[in-house]
């Protein structure tokens, strides 16, 4: 190397890049004076380094924070009093290169919530002339670590050196393990099939690391609404026994979709529909159920209910779910069936109490027209 880089090179690793600037915060409260910044190496080579990067920074009480942008990447710093640092690792670099790590810009948010940029244009010079290595890596441990072995080929600058680097010891594998109330209430539980969080115990492969809900109570929808259903919520159904018909629409190529309907009391199914009886051949037939499906054309779907094991003033879940090769879909609604009967009695009572005058005369007018006809009879 010509000593006068090399002079140079040594002048500027041991004097740091300083300057000042002044940053006005976008809230236009804050003042800040940035100063003294500098990187504690000018040159990186093939192994690993950790190459800090900082700035002073003043007033520091009126910062929330601040962040460096490295190589393109925005860091967020730690402080020790006025002093902003961040310490960017490099691993160990196989090929070779010659580039330069730039720390180019830096950002400042005031306890306003304004934020100020300075533009530092300091960079480290990695050159690196790669050996042949001989790559070794041992199996991950449980802490999600291992150890990889870097054999040097015996050339300069290749000597051989160890590397830790992150791995997976246990591979978590999320489902919910909890389901929707009837109050429209869920607590949220996953369980991971491999228990990784109860062989490694880290904190990575736990519940909480992977969701924001996990064993809380949250809203959910207990009733599925997939499709687009017109339906009666107190349908009128005769003593002996009748259908219950809704009219719904899907898209996605409903030609494709075979679908039934279903009543549910207490989470449990206690009807489906359609059902189809048919009789045995031979000389006494013998009662069968044929299983069929409703089947949409042109996006409409016409299922019924029938009345089996309803009863009146009893509220169920009534519902349509209709499938294909491409998946399922479901509509739930909550339905209180009504007999016909009782409805139609409660109509005539309250007939008779807004006719009762009239019905009170015309029974004594048939008193009194009985009466004279029986003394015309007499006479």
């Amino acid at each position: 190397m010509d000593k006068k880089l090399l002079i140079l090179a040594l002048v500027l690793f041991v004097i740091p890049i300083a300057y000042g600037v002044q940053v006005n915060s976008s809230t236009e409260i804050y003042t800040f004076n940035v100063e003294n910044c500098s990187t504690n190496i000018s040159t990186i080579g093939c192994s690993p380094a950790d190459v800090r990067f900082e700035c002073d920074i003043t007033p520091y009480a009126y910062i929330d924070f601040t962040q460096f942008r490295i190589n393109d990447t925005d860091y967020t710093t730690s402080r020790s009093n006025e002093n902003f640092y961040y310490v960017w690792h490099k691993g160990f670099t196989s090929a070779d290169t010659d580039e330069y790590i730039a720390f180019d810009r830096g950002k400042i948010r005031d306890i306003g919530g304004g934020d100020a940029l300075f533009f530092p244009n300091i960079s480290v010079h990695l050159i690196c002339d790669a050996c042949n290595y001989n790559i070794t890596t041992d199996p991950c441990l449980i802490n999600n670590t291992r150890i990889v072995h870097y054999v040097g080929d015996g050339s300069p600058n290749c000597s051989s050196h160890n590397e830790t680097e992150a791995c997976d010891y246990c591979v978590v594998d999320w489902a919910i393990n909890s389901t929707c109330l009837d109050n429209n209430t869920e607590f949220r539980q996953y369980e991971d099939s491999n228990a990784c969080f109860g062989i490694t115990g880290l904190f990575e492969d736990s519940c909480d690391n992977s969701f924001i809900d996990c064993d809380t109570w949250k809203p959910c929808d207990f009733l599925s609404d997939d499709m687009n259903c017109d339906f009666d919520i107190n349908p009128l159904i005769n003593l002996v026994g009748n259908k219950i018909y809704w009219k719904c629409s899907i898209a996605n190529n409903p030609a494709d979709y075979n679908c039934v309907s279903y009543v549910k009391q207490n989470g449990s199914i206690i009807q489906t529909s359609p059902q189809q009886k048919t009789f045995s051949s031979g000389i006494i037939p013998k009662e069968q159920e044929s299983r069929e499906y409703f089947t949409a054309t042109n996006g409409l779907i016409q299922p019924y209910f029938t009345t089996e094991n309803l009863k009146t003033n009893i509220t169920y879940v009534f519902g349509v779910e209709c499938s294909s090769p491409n998946g399922s879909m479901t509509t739930e609604q909550y339905i209180t069936p009504m007999y016909r009967n009782l409805d139609d009695v409660a109509y005539r009572t309250i007939w008779v109490k807004d006719n009762l005058g009239y019905i009170i005369g015309g029974i004594m007018f048939l008193i009194v027209l009985i009466a004279v006809i029986l003394l015309v009879v007499r006479k």
